[in-house]
C-alpha cells in the first residue's frame, strides 16, 4: 500500500478533526466565552444592572421573599473600571458607593468589597450581554445560594 499525499492528507484531516472533538467537554458550557476579549473585558465594557434573582436551577425568586440589602441592587447600576475599582450608580447616575473587585482563582470568582454588596461570588456566565453571580443570599429569612443575574447597562 503506498500512501500518496492526497491519502495524507485526509488522515491528517480526521487525526486534527478528532483532537478537537476530544479536546471539547462540557465543562466549556459552564462559563460563557466573552466573544472577542477576555471576562476583564466583558466586565469593564459598560455598567451592570441586577435584571433577575434566581435559585441554582434557574427559578426566578419573588423579590418580596429577597432581603432589602438585595432588593436594593436592583436600584443601582455597577461600574467596574479596568484599575479594580466599582462605583454603585443610581439610576441618575449619582454615586451611591464604591469599592474594588478583582477577578481570582482563574477568573472563575468576582471578589467584589462594596458596602452592602461584598463577597466572592461565583461566576456562571460573564459575556458582553449578561454576567450571572452566585452567593449566600436570605431567602424568606433563609440563607439559600442564589444566582444573581445581570445586563449591561448600554447608554
Amino acid at each position: 500500500m503506498t500512501i500518496t499525499i492526497k491519502n495524507l492528507f485526509r488522515l491528517s484531516f480526521v487525526f486534527l478533526l478528532a483532537g478537537f472533538m476530544i479536546a471539547c467537554s462540557k465543562d466549556d458550557d459552564k462559563k460563557v466565552p466573552t466573544p472577542g476579549g477576555s471576562d476583564k473585558d466583558a466586565l469593564v465594557t459598560y455598567p451592570w444592572r441586577l435584571i433577575d434573582v434566581t435559585d441554582v436551577n434557574g427559578n426566578k425568586i419573588p423579590e418580596n421573599k429577597l432581603d432589602v440589602t438585595t432588593n436594593f441592587l436592583f436600584e443601582l447600576n455597577f461600574a467596574f473600571a479596568a484599575n479594580n475599582t466599582v462605583k454603585a450608580q443610581d439610576k441618575t447616575g449619582q454615586v451611591q458607593n464604591g469599592g474594588t473587585w478583582y477577578l481570582k482563582e482563574d477568573n472563575k470568582i468576582l471578589d467584589i468589597d462594596v458596602s452592602g454588596f461584598k463577597g466572592q461570588f461565583e461566576i456562571k456566565a460573564l459575556s458582553n450581554s449578561k454576567m450571572s453571580l452566585q452567593n449566600d443570599l436570605k431567602v424568606g429569612g433563609v440563607d439559600q445560594k442564589g444566582i444573581l443575574v445581570f445586563a449591561p447597562v448600554i447608554r
